[in-house]
């Protein structure tokens, strides 16, 4: 068969546009290959929400920050936005007691090993300046900021130190009354050991900005609070899961959302930072059982406690599960410290060493977690063989030992390298900021400004009038200076200096006007009926005239 000129040029044609067509198709293909690589590749680096949040202050005070805080967003979305979860970690400290930092150190170790696998982690450390002093020498010895994780971490220590004066006066209104002459405070744990009540006035904030996005608020409604003697055994992404569990339970109930999950126990707490000034304002309510309680020691747990009791028509608590709430003084396990071995057959995700002060300075002092056993008549220390009493001991509450036996460089690697997924590197930030006092711009102010239109000094005649006119109130007999109780009032209710001087000479503050030299006020007849017009602008209640300080509790400063 012979083919003419005119077929094979036909032909030749036909081939050259169907591979012309062939090598279009196959660079469009690539093309859009290359596409869809540079969006996942985009979309796995893009800057997380947090670099453009405002770091102004907006719930407490204003805090300066001394690294760089923009946060980049982890690889493994976990939720239904396609965002990472963050579970935020709070941990407070007061002092800084070699023995007290050594504890600390060992359970945020436990910590950070124990990230969990699927979401971010923010671990915010709230403390005094002897703590954070030492806080941040440990954190530099380990070397840990720009190690490599799985997913993104941030370590923020903020220092509260100029916040605290307020704070305990804030304390000192909302636990005690004109009729409660004992000391208030827990001495066992300090001004440290009531941050945790405090806490969400920081982390708010400082997560939030002047706002916050849905998905930030859900993870601040799913915050933990962990005492420095915690020690993390288990992956924390079971408690998120289990945390979630417990409130879908409880909405399925009926029941109202928690502002906290425990099991009495203090030293362990989920608790919903957006919504937990409200602990203050229930507490504010029962004030027969709370404020004018003449109880000595009126501690975080023994508050929490007293608004649970009380108020349980408010649905303010919900139940840790036991893998999460495992306490030494809790369950018998003082007495029966074997039994964990049989009481958590399933594992549990934390030990609490809550201890007697003759168990040492630490949980690892005198011998470790031996002591448990060799303190308790009912547990038999020398059956060290397997399944001794022992070894049971060894075996559950000495599992903590390993944290403060494992170097750093060896919990880098466990919690950090070793899970790295390939083509991923997020590095640890550590973040240092200070607060200071700041106005609350987020509330609506319960004192707003004023200012007398008729002012002048002093003259002698005005000071003897209006020295006699202060009376006596709680503040009398304590070491907080007439200057001190005007800033509490500034740094709270955002006003003039001027103006918180009055108010306090106002509501019968036992403090000489000698005491104030800069405060402008007007004669005794014009500076009342201020006062009493003041009042009843400001005042929703004319109850609240019976007690002058009624209109601040509950309030947060």
């Amino acid at each position: 068969m012979t083919l003419s000129s005119t077929h094979l040029t036909s032909s030749k044609s036909k081939c050259n546009k169907i591979s012309f067509g062939m090598m279009f198709a196959g660079v469009t293909s690539l093309l859009v290959i290359l596409f869809i690589i540079e969006v996942i590749v985009i979309e796995r680096h893009r800057p997380g929400d947090h670099q453009n949040l405002k770091t102004s202050i907006s719930q407490q005070g204003s805090a300066t920050t001394s690294t760089n805080t923009s946060r980049p967003t982890a690889t493994s979305p976990t939720s239904s936005t396609g965002r990472s979860r963050t579970l935020h970690i709070i941990q407070c400290l007061s002092g800084h007691d070699p023995y007290f930092i050594d504890e600390w150190e060992i359970g945020f170790k436990s910590i950070l090993v124990n990230a969990p696998l699927d979401s971010n982690l923010h671990v915010h450390l709230i403390a005094d300046n002897n703590a954070a002093a030492a806080i941040n020498e440990r954190i530099v010895n380990s070397k840990i900021e720009n190690s490599a994780w799985r997913n993104e971490i941030s370590v923020i220590l903020h220092n509260v130190d100029e916040m605290l004066s307020s704070w305990r006066l804030f304390l000192t209104d909302a636990l005690t009354s004109e009729t409660s002459s004992r000391m208030w405070m827990d001495n066992r744990v300090g001004i440290g050991g009531y941050l945790r009540l405090l806490a969400h006035r920081v982390v708010v904030p400082y997560e939030c900005g002047p706002g916050c996005a849905d998905f930030e608020k859900r993870d601040l409604e799913q915050a933990l609070y962990a005492d420095t003697d915690v020690v993390i055994i288990g992956n924390l992404n079971h408690l998120m899961y289990t945390t979630a569990k417990v409130l879908e339970q409880t909405k399925q109930k009926g029941k109202g959302r928690p502002l906290w999950i425990w099991n009495q126990n203090s030293g362990f707490l989920i608790m919903d930072l957006m919504q937990f000034e409200r602990v203050w304002e229930l507490a504010a309510t029962i004030p027969n059982v709370i404020k004018n309680s003449v109880e000595k020691m009126k501690g975080d747990q023994w508050l929490l406690a007293k608004v649970q009791d009380n108020l349980r028509s408010q649905n303010t608590t919900a139940i840790m599960p036991e893998q999460w709430s495992t306490h030494t003084g809790h369950d018998g396990f003082r007495r029966f410290p074997q039994n964990l071995y049989i009481k958590r057959k399933q594992g549990t995700g934390m030990l609490h060493f809550t201890m007697p002060s003759y168990f040492g300075k630490s949980w690892l002092d005198m011998g470790g977690t031996d002591k448990w056993c060799k303190s308790s008549r009912s547990c038999n220390e020398s059956a060290v063989e397997p399944g001794g009493d022992m070894d049971k001991v060894r075996r559950t509450w000495g599992l903590a030992e390993y944290y403060a036996k494992l170097s750093w460089e060896w919990a880098i690697y466990q919690g950090g390298t070793s899970r790295l997924r390939p083509g991923e590197r997020n590095t640890l930030k550590y973040i240092k900021r200070k607060w200071h006092p700041g106005s609350d711009k987020s509330k609506p102010p319960i004192q707003q400004q004023y200012s007398l239109e008729e002012s002048k000094q002093l003259d002698q005649e005005d000071l003897i009038e209006l020295s006699n006119f202060c009376g006596d109130n709680k503040w009398k007999g304590t070491q907080i200076s007439c200057e001190e109780r005007a800033q509490y009032l500034v740094s709270s209710y955002q006003m003039s200096e001027q103006n918180a001087k009055i108010l306090m000479l106002e509501n019968g503050c036992k403090c000489s006007v000698l005491d104030m030299p800069r405060v402008l006020v007007v004669k005794k007849s014009l500076f009342l009926r201020c006062a009493i017009r003041r009042r009843y602008k400001y005042m929703n209640n004319a109850a609240a005239l019976k007690s002058p300080r009624r209109h601040r509790e509950g309030v947060p400063i």
